[in-house]
Protein backbone atom coordinates (compact mmCIF):
# COMPACT_ATOMS: atom_id res chain seq x y z
CA UNK A 1 0.00 0.00 0.00
CA UNK A 2 2.88 2.38 0.77
CA UNK A 3 4.28 1.79 -2.72
CA UNK A 4 0.87 2.42 -4.34
CA UNK A 5 0.38 5.68 -2.40
CA UNK A 6 3.86 6.96 -3.34
CA UNK A 7 3.28 6.00 -6.98
CA UNK A 8 -0.12 7.75 -7.16
CA UNK A 9 1.03 10.90 -5.34
CA UNK A 10 4.13 11.17 -7.56
CA UNK A 11 1.96 10.87 -10.68
CA UNK A 12 -0.45 13.54 -9.44
CA UNK A 13 2.39 15.92 -8.55
CA UNK A 14 4.06 15.39 -11.93
CA UNK A 15 0.87 16.27 -13.82
CA UNK A 16 0.06 19.20 -11.50
CA UNK A 17 3.51 20.75 -11.97
CA UNK A 18 3.23 20.39 -15.76
CA UNK A 19 -0.26 21.95 -15.79
CA UNK A 20 0.64 24.84 -13.49
CA UNK A 21 3.82 25.57 -15.45
CA UNK A 22 1.85 25.64 -18.71
CA UNK A 23 -0.75 28.01 -17.24
CA UNK A 24 1.98 30.27 -15.89
CA UNK A 25 3.63 30.51 -19.32
CA UNK A 26 0.31 31.38 -20.96
CA UNK A 27 -0.33 33.96 -18.22
CA UNK A 28 3.03 35.62 -18.95
CA UNK A 29 2.41 35.66 -22.70
CA UNK A 30 -1.16 37.00 -22.51
CA UNK A 31 -1.04 39.30 -19.52
CA UNK A 32 -3.39 37.10 -17.54
CA UNK A 33 -6.25 36.83 -20.04
CA UNK A 34 -5.93 33.06 -20.22
CA UNK A 35 -9.34 32.00 -21.48
CA UNK A 36 -9.59 34.63 -24.20
CA UNK A 37 -6.10 33.76 -25.38
CA UNK A 38 -7.06 30.11 -25.60
CA UNK A 39 -10.18 30.87 -27.66
CA UNK A 40 -8.18 33.26 -29.82
CA UNK A 41 -5.66 30.55 -30.61
CA UNK A 42 -8.39 28.15 -31.73
CA UNK A 43 -9.99 30.85 -33.86
CA UNK A 44 -6.66 31.77 -35.42
CA UNK A 45 -5.55 28.25 -36.29
CA UNK A 46 -8.30 25.74 -37.06
CA UNK A 47 -5.67 23.03 -37.52
CA UNK A 48 -4.99 22.89 -33.79
CA UNK A 49 -7.76 20.33 -33.23
CA UNK A 50 -6.29 18.08 -35.91
CA UNK A 51 -2.90 18.36 -34.21
CA UNK A 52 -4.34 17.57 -30.75
CA UNK A 53 -6.37 14.62 -32.04
CA UNK A 54 -3.48 13.14 -34.04
CA UNK A 55 -0.91 13.44 -31.24
CA UNK A 56 -3.27 11.95 -28.63
CA UNK A 57 -4.22 9.06 -30.90
CA UNK A 58 -0.53 8.51 -31.59
CA UNK A 59 0.18 8.17 -27.86
CA UNK A 60 -2.82 5.84 -27.47
CA UNK A 61 -1.52 3.55 -30.22
CA UNK A 62 1.91 3.37 -28.56
CA UNK A 63 0.38 2.71 -25.13
CA UNK A 64 -1.83 -0.07 -26.51
CA UNK A 65 1.21 -1.70 -28.11
CA UNK A 66 3.10 -1.69 -24.80
CA UNK A 67 0.26 -3.64 -23.19
CA UNK A 68 -0.49 -5.98 -26.09
CA UNK A 69 3.07 -7.25 -26.40
CA UNK A 70 3.00 -8.48 -22.79
CA UNK A 71 -0.32 -10.25 -23.43
CA UNK A 72 1.05 -11.90 -26.57
CA UNK A 73 4.19 -13.10 -24.77
CA UNK A 74 2.02 -14.50 -21.98
CA UNK A 75 -0.33 -16.25 -24.41
CA UNK A 76 2.49 -17.85 -26.39
CA UNK A 77 5.15 -18.60 -23.74
CA UNK A 78 3.35 -18.52 -20.38
CA UNK A 79 3.64 -16.52 -17.18
CA UNK A 80 7.26 -17.38 -16.32
CA UNK A 81 8.51 -16.08 -19.67
CA UNK A 82 6.29 -13.00 -19.29
CA UNK A 83 8.01 -12.13 -16.01
CA UNK A 84 11.43 -12.41 -17.62
CA UNK A 85 10.23 -10.36 -20.59
CA UNK A 86 8.86 -7.56 -18.42
CA UNK A 87 12.12 -7.31 -16.47
CA UNK A 88 14.11 -7.27 -19.73
CA UNK A 89 11.81 -4.65 -21.25
CA UNK A 90 12.03 -2.37 -18.21
CA UNK A 91 15.83 -2.29 -18.40
CA UNK A 92 15.84 -2.10 -22.20
CA UNK A 93 13.78 1.10 -22.12
CA UNK A 94 16.39 2.97 -20.04
CA UNK A 95 17.95 4.64 -23.14
CA UNK A 96 14.53 5.93 -24.20
CA UNK A 97 13.84 7.32 -20.72
CA UNK A 98 17.16 9.17 -20.72
CA UNK A 99 16.75 10.58 -24.24
CA UNK A 100 13.08 11.58 -23.93
CA UNK A 101 13.79 14.96 -22.23
CA UNK A 102 16.05 15.81 -25.17
CA UNK A 103 13.14 15.11 -27.54
CA UNK A 104 10.86 17.45 -25.60
CA UNK A 105 13.49 20.18 -25.56
CA UNK A 106 14.42 19.96 -29.23
CA UNK A 107 10.79 19.96 -30.38
CA UNK A 108 10.33 23.50 -29.04
CA UNK A 109 13.39 24.67 -30.97
CA UNK A 110 12.28 22.94 -34.18
CA UNK A 111 8.76 24.36 -33.88
CA UNK A 112 10.18 27.88 -33.53
CA UNK A 113 12.41 27.40 -36.58
CA UNK A 114 9.50 26.03 -38.64
CA UNK A 115 7.37 29.02 -37.68
CA UNK A 116 10.15 31.32 -38.89
CA UNK A 117 10.52 29.30 -42.13
CA UNK A 118 14.15 28.49 -41.28
CA UNK A 119 14.00 24.96 -42.64
CA UNK A 120 17.72 24.62 -43.34
CA UNK A 121 18.43 25.31 -39.67
CA UNK A 122 15.66 22.89 -38.70
CA UNK A 123 17.27 20.12 -40.76
CA UNK A 124 20.71 20.89 -39.31
CA UNK A 125 19.53 20.75 -35.69
CA UNK A 126 17.48 17.61 -36.31
CA UNK A 127 20.50 15.87 -37.86
CA UNK A 128 22.89 17.01 -35.12
CA UNK A 129 20.50 15.97 -32.33
CA UNK A 130 19.91 12.61 -33.97
CA UNK A 131 23.67 11.92 -34.02
CA UNK A 132 23.88 12.82 -30.32
CA UNK A 133 20.91 10.55 -29.56
CA UNK A 134 22.46 7.70 -31.51
CA UNK A 135 25.80 7.99 -29.71
CA UNK A 136 24.08 8.19 -26.31
CA UNK A 137 21.85 5.15 -26.84
CA UNK A 138 24.71 3.13 -28.35
CA UNK A 139 26.90 3.93 -25.34
CA UNK A 140 24.20 2.78 -22.92
CA UNK A 141 23.67 -0.40 -24.96
CA UNK A 142 27.39 -1.23 -24.85
CA UNK A 143 27.40 -0.64 -21.09
CA UNK A 144 24.64 -3.23 -20.69
CA UNK A 145 26.35 -5.66 -23.07
CA UNK A 146 29.40 -5.61 -20.78
CA UNK A 147 27.78 -5.28 -17.34
CA UNK A 148 24.20 -6.34 -18.03
CA UNK A 149 24.27 -9.58 -16.05
CA UNK A 150 25.72 -7.85 -12.98
CA UNK A 151 23.22 -4.98 -13.23
CA UNK A 152 20.30 -7.42 -13.45
CA UNK A 153 21.55 -9.37 -10.44
CA UNK A 154 21.95 -6.23 -8.31
CA UNK A 155 18.71 -4.47 -9.28
CA UNK A 156 16.34 -7.33 -10.14
CA UNK A 157 17.75 -10.07 -7.94
CA UNK A 158 19.28 -13.50 -8.45
CA UNK A 159 17.46 -15.65 -10.96
CA UNK A 160 16.80 -12.89 -13.49
CA UNK A 161 20.20 -13.15 -15.20
CA UNK A 162 18.46 -15.13 -17.94
CA UNK A 163 16.72 -11.92 -18.97
CA UNK A 164 20.05 -10.53 -20.21
CA UNK A 165 19.83 -12.04 -23.70
CA UNK A 166 16.41 -10.65 -24.59
CA UNK A 167 17.26 -7.37 -22.80
CA UNK A 168 20.35 -6.81 -24.97
CA UNK A 169 18.51 -7.60 -28.20
CA UNK A 170 15.47 -5.53 -27.16
CA UNK A 171 17.65 -2.60 -26.09
CA UNK A 172 19.37 -2.50 -29.49
CA UNK A 173 15.99 -1.48 -30.92
CA UNK A 174 16.31 1.71 -28.88
CA UNK A 175 19.72 2.35 -30.43
CA UNK A 176 17.88 2.46 -33.76
CA UNK A 177 15.27 4.70 -32.15
CA UNK A 178 18.05 6.96 -30.88
CA UNK A 179 19.20 7.43 -34.47
CA UNK A 180 15.73 8.59 -35.52
CA UNK A 181 14.10 10.04 -32.40
CA UNK A 182 14.31 13.63 -33.64
CA UNK A 183 12.51 12.96 -36.94
CA UNK A 184 8.97 12.87 -35.49
CA UNK A 185 9.71 16.14 -33.67
CA UNK A 186 10.67 17.64 -37.02
CA UNK A 187 7.51 16.34 -38.65
CA UNK A 188 5.36 17.74 -35.84
CA UNK A 189 7.14 21.08 -36.17
CA UNK A 190 6.23 21.13 -39.87
CA UNK A 191 2.59 20.39 -39.07
CA UNK A 192 2.64 16.68 -39.98
CA UNK A 193 1.04 15.22 -36.85
CA UNK A 194 -1.24 12.99 -38.94
CA UNK A 195 1.82 11.54 -40.69
CA UNK A 196 3.33 10.55 -37.32
CA UNK A 197 0.07 8.80 -36.45
CA UNK A 198 0.06 6.88 -39.74
CA UNK A 199 3.66 5.76 -39.14
CA UNK A 200 2.80 4.56 -35.62
CA UNK A 201 -0.14 2.52 -36.90
CA UNK A 202 1.94 1.04 -39.73
CA UNK A 203 4.68 0.05 -37.26
CA UNK A 204 2.18 -1.75 -35.02
CA UNK A 205 0.73 -3.60 -38.01
CA UNK A 206 4.24 -4.93 -38.62
CA UNK A 207 5.28 -5.42 -34.98
CA UNK A 208 2.41 -7.40 -33.48
CA UNK A 209 2.25 -10.20 -36.10
CA UNK A 210 6.07 -10.35 -36.19
CA UNK A 211 6.13 -10.66 -32.40
CA UNK A 212 3.71 -13.58 -32.43
CA UNK A 213 5.49 -15.46 -35.25
CA UNK A 214 8.98 -14.92 -33.80
CA UNK A 215 7.92 -15.98 -30.30
CA UNK A 216 6.58 -19.19 -31.83
CA UNK A 217 9.73 -19.87 -33.82
CA UNK A 218 12.59 -18.55 -31.63
CA UNK A 219 11.18 -18.23 -28.11
CA UNK A 220 11.50 -15.18 -25.87
CA UNK A 221 14.45 -13.77 -27.83
CA UNK A 222 11.97 -13.28 -30.67
CA UNK A 223 10.40 -10.42 -28.72
CA UNK A 224 13.64 -8.45 -29.01
CA UNK A 225 14.01 -9.30 -32.71
CA UNK A 226 10.44 -8.17 -33.40
CA UNK A 227 11.16 -4.89 -31.63
CA UNK A 228 14.25 -4.32 -33.78
CA UNK A 229 12.22 -4.99 -36.94
CA UNK A 230 9.55 -2.52 -35.82
CA UNK A 231 12.08 0.24 -35.15
CA UNK A 232 13.83 -0.32 -38.47
CA UNK A 233 10.44 0.20 -40.14
CA UNK A 234 9.78 3.19 -37.88
CA UNK A 235 13.12 4.86 -38.64
CA UNK A 236 12.81 4.20 -42.38
CA UNK A 237 9.29 5.65 -42.62
CA UNK A 238 10.12 8.64 -40.44
CA UNK A 239 13.20 9.44 -42.54
CA UNK A 240 11.18 9.09 -45.75
CA UNK A 241 8.37 11.40 -44.63
CA UNK A 242 10.70 13.89 -42.96
CA UNK A 243 12.77 14.22 -46.15
CA UNK A 244 9.63 14.54 -48.27
CA UNK A 245 8.10 17.20 -45.99
CA UNK A 246 11.36 19.12 -45.73
CA UNK A 247 11.75 19.30 -49.51
CA UNK A 248 8.14 20.40 -49.91
CA UNK A 249 8.54 23.20 -47.37
CA UNK A 250 11.77 24.30 -49.03
CA UNK A 251 10.02 24.57 -52.40
CA UNK A 252 7.10 26.51 -50.90
CA UNK A 253 9.50 28.82 -49.11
Amino acid sequence: MTFVVIWVVAGILETAVLLLTAWYQVYKKTGGNFFRAKLGLVAKDKQIWKFVLSTNLNQSVKLASRELDVLIVGAVLGTAATGIYKIARQFAMIPAKLIEPMYQAVYMELAALAAEKRFSDLKHIAAKTTIIGGIATLSIWLLFVIFGRRILTILAGAGFEQAQGVMIVYMFAFVIWGLSFCLPAGLLAMGKAATCLIVSIAVQIVFLPALYLLLKSTGIIGAGIAQIISYVVYAGLMLLFFTKSYRKEQRLD
